[in-house]
């Protein structure tokens, strides 16, 4: 973050490869969780996609975050199955459009 409180390209990058960490670490309870009110799909479904997600940011030579965070989630949406996929677009689609211009997120 810098000093105006501002998140550039690779805090953005580093926090998704940290939640894609995360993801993979408590699959098995997500799974668990999801078994209980749904079809229990959630966190395999969300790790192959974040897995993807870390696939494409080491293959990308941007700086623009929106650029990233269009290509999340378009990842996402693409390789997520079921109802989980759009949901989990949402929050990385609409950032997008609103960082293109200005390079970088702020509080």
């Amino acid at each position: 973050m810098s000093a105006e409180g501002a998140f550039g390209h690779e805090a953005v990058a580093d926090w998704l490869r940290r939640f894609a960490a995360a993801v993979a670490e408590h699959k098995a309870e997500l799974v668990r969780l999801d078994t209980a009110i749904g079809d229990g799909d959630h966190g395999t479904n969300l790790d192959r996609g974040m897995r993807k997600v870390v696939e494409k940011l080491d293959g990308m030579d941007v700086t623009d975050i929106g650029a990233t965070l269009k290509a999340v989630g378009m990842t996402l949406v693409s390789s997520v199955g079921g109802a989980a996929g759009p949901p989990q677009r949402g929050p990385t689609r609409g950032p997008s459009i609103t960082v293109t211009t200005a390079g970088r997120i702020a509080p």
